[in-house]
């Protein structure tokens, strides 16, 4: 698996409430050992901000992969700051069982 990132960007969720955030663009397979890499960067990302995942370009997403990557947000407290996109709805569910809000109606509007 393969991380990108489009950098730092301004979120908005009122007017005059700007805040930055961190996007992540996965690429490859994710699987149990591609969430434990993430896990691993997780404290130095979105310090005080959101995360956003982009799961879009991922070739396959392993159910275990989503496990130990709840696990992994659980454990850093960020389960409520991250939001996920590109995953299907049978991801998001899972997600849910794991208690990640992966909705993607949560998803703010970006500048």
């Amino acid at each position: 698996m393969s991380v990108a990132s489009d950098g730092p960007f301004l979120s908005r969720r009122a007017p005059g409430a700007a805040f930055v955030a961190d996007w992540r663009r996965l690429e490859g397979v994710f699987d149990r050992a591609a969430a434990g890499d993430l896990g691993r960067c997780l404290p130095g990302l979105a310090s005080g901000g959101e995360l956003h995942l982009d799961f879009s370009r991922v070739s396959r997403v392993e159910d275990r992969g989503l496990a130990a990557l709840a696990a992994e947000l659980s454990g850093a407290r960020m389960s409520d700051r991250v939001f996920f996109h590109g995953l299907s709805r049978h991801h998001v569910r899972l997600l849910a069982y794991f208690g990640v809000d992966a909705e993607p109606g949560r998803s703010l509007v970006l500048q």
